[in-house]
């Protein structure tokens, strides 16, 4: 298991809005760049985007309505919404969307029209914190084509849990969390901003020695139902 430090990565990128990847999941990827200055107007006929702010504050401007995002705060801009994102200080972003894959996408594009109907939510991760009340019970926040991101609150140690198809990423949000693999294969420990992929069929216990927080981005399905609003 490779442990990612987000900050750490968005350090060595010297140019504003260079992607990264750090992980694929599926025909997902989630990349890290550093908002500085303001990108210019553009859509994605195919792609929704999530905006997750690590560090700092951007603002998002779409066609659909405009946020402020500060730290611990997101927003998915729908397929086929002009937008534009910007900070006046440095300020270091996750990005979720789909690779271009044109042969699997086309024909599920947004219209103007369609467009016009919707509007920007943002997304306060302290906020919902507050809702959880039980350890290793994951509530859904927002979905990026059939992948959800979920929020969950870490308390002592989980039961066993195996990854299912499409793998799943794993941000720890506050505290520390401690991740051990199946039949003694590996632990790994995750600071807060830190982060791994687990690949699928992965089996794993999560623990910790107080309490943390922490973020999965995996696939919604039967096997990974939404145990919250989305």
């Amino acid at each position: 298991m490779q442990v990612l430090n987000i900050s750490r990565i968005a350090e060595e990128l010297d140019r504003p809005f260079t992607l990264q990847p750090l992980a694929k999941l599926g025909h997902l990827v989630v990349h890290v760049y550093v908002c500085m200055g303001m990108m210019d107007w553009h859509k994605h006929p195919d792609e929704d985007e999530l905006f997750l702010v690590h560090e700092g504050v951007i603002e998002l401007e779409t066609e659909i309505g405009n946020h402020t995002l500060h730290a611990e705060e997101l927003a998915v801009v729908p397929k086929g919404v002009a937008h534009r994102s910007g900070s006046r200080l440095r300020s270091v972003v996750l990005l979720v969307r789909p690779e271009v894959l044109p042969h699997r996408t086309n024909g599920h594009r947004r219209t103007a029209i369609a467009a016009a109907g919707l509007d920007l939510k943002k997304f306060r991760l302290a906020q919902i914190r507050r809702e959880l009340s039980e350890p290793y019970r994951p509530m859904g926040v927002a979905r990026v084509e059939n992948y959800l991101l979920r929020i969950s609150l870490a308390s002592g140690k989980s039961r066993p849990v195996q990854v299912q198809s499409g793998g799943m990423f794993l941000i720890s949000l506050r505290g520390e969390l401690a991740v051990n693999l199946d039949a003694g294969a590996g632990r790994a420990l995750l600071a807060e901003g830190e982060a791994l992929l687990l690949p699928h069929g992965q089996r794993f216990i999560l623990e910790t020695e107080s309490e943390a927080t922490y973020l999965t981005l995996s696939p919604r399905g039967p096997e990974n139902p939404d145990s919250g609003p989305a």
